[in-house]
């Protein structure tokens, strides 16, 4: 929080609740996973076909895997989202943003690439959340997981709520990537953020800017050839020359 969270918040003005985050695998406390309820839970997910059988903000056994990620949100804007699907929505610059972000990771009881197929959200989740924004002038979504690794009965429901919105956010694959999706609900961007930790030639961050017309993506990329990587640490910025620079900008987004 003193490190990362509140220096980037002072330098951009920003206040606290106007910093969004989500769960992804790392934040699972692998310690608290209780095996006996892990096993029944995906006995019970075997047939899923949509609709989750569990009442997540009820469960206090499989939220517990997630306390920590909780514990840093309620310290960083005062409150935490019991829901796979929450909603916040802020006014910028005359504009009313919403936001859907969902915890990909509420059953996931590992790190690792065993997690491909398991992600489930519930169409009836998602769609809740859109139609709490559904007024809103931009919609975005941040989610940890891509949508490549939903359960096959899920990303069937899933795939067209998410062409609802105006950008859609997420990482864990640890490159950076931009695509644009045209389907009959619209047009969605779809940014992919990179690792920020450790420090690789992947290692980077985005910068998105975007209104009713364009999106336009200015990537960082850390080259570790060019920069020392004990340099880089110690001065706690980028060393002259390593950065390569990534602008691209997509149009017509209506």
């Amino acid at each position: 929080m003193d490190e990362f969270v509140l220096p980037l918040l002072i330098e951009l003005e920003l206040e606290q609740d106007c910093f969004f985050i989500v769960p992804g695998n790392h934040e699972i406390d692998l310690t608290k996973i209780n095996d006996i309820y892990d096993n029944g839970l995906k006995d019970r997910l075997k047939n899923y076909n949509g609709v989750i059988p569990v009442k997540y903000k009820d469960e206090y056994i499989l939220k517990e895997r997630l306390e920590g990620f909780r514990a840093f949100e309620r310290e960083l804007i005062g409150c935490s989202s019991e829901e796979i699907v929450s909603v916040r929505q802020k006014a910028i610059n005359d504009k009313k943003v919403g936001f859907c972000l969902i915890n990909t990771s509420w059953n996931l009881s590992s790190s690792g690439l065993e997690d491909k197929g398991r992600v489930i959200i519930g169409k009836s989740n998602l769609f809740a959340g859109l139609q709490k924004i559904k007024n809103c002038d931009y919609k975005i979504c941040l989610m940890h997981h891509s949508s490549s690794w939903l359960r096959d009965e899920d990303s069937i429901d899933i795939e067209p709520l998410l062409g609802q919105f105006d950008l859609v956010l997420y990482g864990h694959s640890h490159y950076a990537a931009q695509k644009q999706v045209v389907s009959p609900n619209g047009k969605s961007v779809y940014c992919m953020a990179s690792e920020s930790l450790p420090l690789t030639s992947k290692t980077g961050y985005n910068i998105i800017r975007f209104d009713e017309n364009s999106v336009e993506f200015v990537g960082e990329e850390y080259n570790t050839l060019i920069c020392p990587l004990q340099e880089f640490l110690d001065n706690g910025e980028f060393c002259s020359g390593e950065q390569d620079k990534l602008i691209k900008i997509i149009n017509n987004l209506k």
